[in-house]
């Protein structure tokens, strides 16, 4: 039974009803759009043609958005995740080449004067690599979190983990238990205390479950630590923010007893996780990142959906206030929206991005804003292709935010 063929949800867009990975069922490698199939990152040969995907950046400079030009490497690339240290000093990852054939780890760095790639390794005989998020320290201490697989395990992946230490990347070993792995959210605190999560998939009688991963670096290597499992079978951290050693939290979702789809908070106070009650919206919720401004404010964002059977999502932003999650109104409130990522400047300078659309396809980019009192919309580029969205958003002032995605021809 293939269950765990995990949907890149920051390269590849499936529906935005639908979770990143599809439980139970083998839905993955191409993504439903109007106006036909769009394959997930890198999938179709790289010949000397019109590139079909290619990373999207753009760039804030205090009043507006632009985009930059990105290497786009075999003419199939994607980016996935951001970390911007300073305004020259910017990382980039993501992956290139043909999914499932030769598809290689991408990262890409800003000196404040041009996007270039640099070399990333890629696990040996890896036909398929994925980065979700990113996090740094300083400016030799940068981490990339996210999945691989070979070609004769394609039903099965394993994480990945590579670290930046100013001169070169590297791979750094990370568990990765069960029939397959991946990492979707890190967080950096210090050299020596940063944390992981993700979800892991295991047999239970022949049937395949999704469980929450939770690992942590204690500046020598990576250990998984234990982490709560709610509901019958299914449950997923996808983001991860740290206030300090002894205040993360990680975010997710679950099924419930019901077979619906609820929100996962948990939360570490030092000693260990525990799940904390959070709001949901509509038939099915999740979340997909989160980021904090202190112990007393954190934020979550996802999606959620209002009527069941696949017919659209709208975007779900929650709050943590010291006490207890609320739901925040999003700017996005109609047609598919989804936010994917978050930058925390201050409590009152806050960027979330993602993706919006007024159907199945085709959709473009979302980038909403954070004043204090409410969110807004802010209207960001969307380029001469079929179908453009952010994956991933960092801040390092107020004048200098990037946003990162992808742009694909149908």
């Amino acid at each position: 039974m293939r269950v765990m063929r995990f949907l890149s949800l920051r390269a590849s867009v499936p529906a935005v009803s639908a979770s990143r990975k599809v439980y139970g069922l083998a839905l993955v490698g191409v993504v439903a759009l109007a106006g036909g199939l769009l394959p997930a990152a890198g999938a179709a040969s790289s010949s000397a043609v019109a590139p079909e995907l290619a990373p999207l950046v753009t760039y804030w400079d205090g009043s507006s958005w632009t985009q930059q030009a990105a290497p786009n490497p075999d003419g199939w690339g994607s980016l996935a995740a951001v970390t911007a240290l300073s305004a020259t000093d910017v990382w980039a990852v993501g992956s290139y080449g043909i999914e499932g054939q030769d598809g290689k780890a991408l990262a890409e760095h800003w000196d404040g004067a041009s996007w270039q790639q640099v070399t990333m390794p890629t696990p040996t005989k890896a036909v398929e690599v994925h980065f979700y998020a990113m996090a740094a320290v300083s400016a030799t201490d940068v981490w990339a979190v996210g999945a691989w697989a070979g070609a004769s395990t394609r039903h099965a992946f394993w994480t990945l983990i590579e670290h930046w230490d100013g001169n070169s990347w590297t791979i750094v070993p990370s568990p990765s238990p069960g029939n397959s792995a991946e990492i979707t959210g890190v967080a950096a605190l210090s050299k020596t205390n940063a944390w992981a999560v993700g979800t892991y998939e295991r047999l239970v009688r022949s049937i395949g479950q999704s469980r929450t991963l939770v690992l942590h670096w204690n500046g020598k290597s990576w250990k998984r630590v234990a982490s709560p499992n709610p509901g019958t079978g299914f449950a997923e951290l996808s983001g991860v923010a740290a206030v300090s050693p002894r205040d993360v939290w990680a975010v997710g979702t679950y099924y419930s007893k019901h077979h619906s789809q609820r929100t996962l908070t948990v939360h570490w106070n030092g000693k260990k996780w525990k799940q904390v009650p959070s709001p949901n919206r509509g038939v099915a919720s999740q979340l997909l990142a989160a980021a904090a401004v202190g112990s007393k404010s954190v934020w979550a964002v996802g999606y959620f959906n209002k009527y069941g059977g696949g017919r659209g999502g709208l975007c779900l932003v929650e709050h943590w206030n010291g006490h207890s999650w609320r739901v925040v109104p999003a700017a996005a409130r109609t047609g598919q929206a989804r936010l994917n990522s978050l930058a925390v400047l201050a409590g009152n300078d806050i960027w979330a991005a993602g993706l919006q659309g007024l159907g199945p396809g085709p959709y473009a980019p979302l980038s909403e804003h954070w004043d204090g009192s409410a969110w807004s919309l802010v209207p960001s580029p969307n380029p001469d292709w079929f179908s453009n969205w952010f994956s991933g958003i960092s801040a390092a002032t107020p004048t200098a935010v990037w946003a990162v995605g992808t742009s694909s021809a149908g």
